[in-house]
């Protein structure tokens, strides 16, 4: 989770254009290679597990962290980094300790 959180972290402004160029940015074909790498991380988080809340809680991690680190909350980076992992394991049912 830390190295998911982490790169987030570094291109959140990346992060941010993609957000907001997204309908225009839909069709390019270099952005072909998103939704399977997309999809190959939700199903790292989900455990490789089929069942729909590992699945729906895996989608909702990739979500969260993105749009959080794309609206510049104002937190000092350590705090941003610590509570977007305690967050992502708890949605996924993880420990966090």
């Amino acid at each position: 989770m830390s190295g998911y959180v982490g790169l987030a972290m570094r291109f959140h402004l990346e992060i941010k254009i993609i957000f907001a160029e997204l309908p225009d940015m839909l069709g390019h074909p270099v952005l072909a290679v998103i939704p399977p790498a997309v999809e190959r991380l939700a199903d790292a988080l989900a455990g490789r597990s089929g069942h729909p809340r590992a699945r729906v809680t895996a989608q909702m991690v990739i979500g969260g962290v993105a749009v959080t680190v794309a609206s510049g909350v104002d937190v000092a980076p350590d705090t941003m980094r610590a509570e977007l992992i305690q967050g992502a394991l708890r949605t996924l049912g993880r420990s966090t300790s």
